[in-house]
């Protein structure tokens, strides 16, 4: 039997110019639809062990914390922020820059690599939840087409320095992180050093059974 080969492009958080230094905490999200999550038994159970919160509008929030740091900023936070507001897109209220491409990564693994690299480099798994949101198709937007306002449930797992670590769920890494397992249509990466002091690696379209093929991508510290 063939083996599929797999090839891949590692995309460095710090070579796109992300100062992991100047960040708190780390996020991973799995996007998923309740649908993808019904072909899946252990990402049901899972999703019952962790019941899911109601998401906040990010605009909303990322204004109130603007509001409520913008007194305490320096003069070069200031001036980063003034660069991401200005590249921000249409109607949403951004208060970081996308490190990836604006169509995002395209055929990328589900960030196994990543988070063995945080846990090398002594970062700690900290949180992890599930988000229940209504999520609108925000490129569209920006294209003036027509958004598909879905229901999304959001996987979240969170990375800490010195912090007490929690145990990482199995199934997150046999499933949504495992590129043996499938591969996600898009990554998009987020770097929110001034605001929110984070880094939000969004992953999108899980791809699986039948319908994954090998990972192009992966992403690395």
């Amino acid at each position: 039997m063939n083996k599929r080969k797999t090839f891949r492009i590692a995309f460095s958080l710090q070579r796109e110019g992300a100062n992991i230094q100047k960040v708190d905490t780390i996020n991973i999200h799995w996007y998923l639809t309740q649908r993808a999550i019904d072909l899946l038994p252990a990402l049901k159970k899972l999703l019952k062990s962790f019941p899911p919160k109601k998401g906040r509008d990010f605009s909303a929030f990322a204004m109130e914390q603007e509001m409520m740091s913008s007194t305490y900023l320096k003069p070069n936070d200031e001036a980063w922020l003034t660069v991401a507001k200005a590249d921000a897109r249409p109607g949403i209220h951004d208060v970081g820059l996308e490190l990836t491409p604006k169509k995002g990564l395209p055929a990328v693994e589900g960030g196994a690599t990543l988070i063995s690299a945080l846990l090398t480099a002594g970062w700690q798994p900290t949180t992890f939840e599930t988000i229940e949101k209504r999520s609108t198709e925000q490129r569209k937007v920006v294209l003036n087409e027509a958004p598909l306002e879905t229901k999304k449930i959001i996987f979240k797992l969170a990375f800490q320095r010195q912090k007490e670590a929690i145990n990482i769920p199995p199934e997150v890494l046999q499933m949504l992180a495992n590129a043996k397992f499938a591969r996600w249509g898009f990554c998009h990466v987020w770097y929110n050093p001034v605001i929110l002091r984070s880094i939000n690696v969004n992953f999108t379209k899980m791809l699986f059974g039948r319908k994954w093929q090998p990972c192009q991508w992966e992403i690395t510290l």
